[in-house]
């Protein structure tokens, strides 16, 4: 969104900074999208500047409705690239038949991280959550998702530094308590504030603080 008001109010989907692998390839992505669903940029031209401001690569990048996307390769960023924050990616994009600038920080790790908890976690857990489903809801990925990417804003907000995490596994019980406080926030919606579930929010979410002050430890060591 535009913090000019004569702009037309796009929205880009960002859940927390990117993360790219260096000495592998890597696809950058924009989400955009407007009141009417999906924004198709015309053009787009994107640039990656490493934290010295120098340009590592420019090029022309893809684009499709609600997206555009760039290919970076092991050439782009190296084996050898500086792992950490203060890369910055430029989408300069032509939507309406205007210019846009859209800028945001990424961050170069050495290797990926994907989240450690499965919907047969939660349900092997509680095992009545797969007839639970809200109407028009197929499953509870969405909270499952939701909850990775508040856990890992919160992680890089405090300054950790989880593109160097060497083990996923020690994001697993944050990121299983605080999906399934949500979960049970959804289903206590209508409830009494002493309901069943409302109870199971609490619970979990007060097990979610405490295993990611646990986890704190870990990464910082």
């Amino acid at each position: 969104m535009s913090l000019n008001p004569a702009n037309t109010v796009i929205s880009v989907g960002a859940s927390w900074p990117p993360v790219y692998v260096r000495g592998q390839a890597n696809t950058a992505q924009l989400l955009l999208s407007g009141e009417s669903g999906a924004v198709t940029a015309s053009a787009c031209t994107y640039t990656l500047l490493n934290p010295n401001g120098a340009t590592v690569v420019t090029g022309a990048a893809t684009c499709t409705a609600g997206s555009c996307t760039f290919a970076l390769t092991s050439s782009h960023l190296t084996s050898t690239s500086t792992v950490g924050g203060g890369y910055t990616e430029r989408w300069s994009l032509t939507i309406s038949g205007a210019t846009r600038l859209q800028e945001r920080e990424v961050i170069v790790g050495i290797r990926d991280l994907a989240p450690p908890t499965q919907l047969t976690d939660l349900t092997g857990r509680y095992a009545t959550l797969a007839n639970q489903l809200p109407r028009n809801v197929t499953s509870w990925q969405v909270h499952l998702a939701e909850a990775w990417g508040t856990l890992i804003r919160r992680i890089l907000r405090d300054g950790l530094l989880v593109f160097r995490a060497m083990t996923p596994s020690a994001l697993r019980e944050p990121h299983e308590h605080l999906t399934l406080a949500r979960i049970f926030a959804d289903l206590a919606v209508s409830q009494p504030e002493d309901s069943a579930h409302a109870r199971a929010k609490v619970e979990h979410q007060t097990a979610y603080e405490d295993a990611y002050n646990s986890m704190r430890t870990a990464l910082d060591t």
